[in-house]
């Protein structure tokens, strides 16, 4: 009887730790760091390249402002840029003035990266995994061609769809591409693994008596 009353006393004070236990900051994080994107083509066209803003879409080969984006877990794992990144490079990049907004990205209808400056139509589910850009799990691009004058590349998402060429407009060839995350250090951010669960504080403050 007194052990089983010690094993009782015991998991009850190991419960109450784990739920007095400060959050995780690595684990728990309602919007994760800022970070630029780089696509990799396994192609020559561009082995690597660095991702765009044109003010409207995110694009390749372009002579516009570096992308830079953030994951907020606050609002569904929206993709969003900070206030500073929202014109083109060939319009005026002074924000001091600006009070601090959202230009959110949306996955269209035809699976395009777009952006709205409004959060209302924001696409959720986006998240990082292995350092790679992932949109509701998978982190399957396509650049697409796009047939204006600037000779840019779309990016679209391709999810389950195996032939790239039915994700471009007008049948045209796409390549398909990872996103890399460019940050400090790995960073793995998702809806999966971003979660204040009791599993997630007991297995952090394990981790940390070990340490201690």
């Amino acid at each position: 009887m007194k052990f089983f009353t010690s094993i009782v006393f015991l998991i009850y004070t190991l419960a109450a730790t784990v739920l007095a236990a400060p959050l995780d900051k690595r684990i728990y994080q309602p919007t994760s760091a800022v970070f630029s994107l780089i696509a990799h083509h396994k192609g020559a066209i561009f082995q690597y390249n660095l991702v765009k803003f044109d003010g409207t879409e995110l694009v390749l080969d372009a002579d516009d402002a570096a992308f830079f984006g953030r994951i907020k877990g606050s609002t569904g794992y929206t993709l969003n840029l900070p206030k500073a990144n929202v014109n083109s490079s060939s319009n005026s990049t002074s924000n001091s003035t600006a009070l601090a907004s959202t230009t959110s990205v949306i996955v269209n209808s035809k699976n395009q990266l777009i952006t709205s400056k409004t959060g209302v139509n924001a696409s959720e589910d986006f998240g990082v995994e292995k350092s790679l850009l992932t949109y509701k799990g998978s982190n399957k691009f396509v650049a697409c061609p796009d047939r204006s004058y600037k000779q840019q590349y779309g990016i679209f998402f391709q999810g389950n769809v195996t032939n790239s060429s039915t994700i471009c407009p007008n049948n045209a060839t796409g390549y398909e591409i990872q996103l890399m995350i460019q940050v400090d250090a790995t960073l793995n951010y998702s809806p999966e693994t971003n979660k204040n669960t009791i599993s997630t504080r007991f297995i952090n403050t394990l981790k940390r008596a070990v340490r201690a």
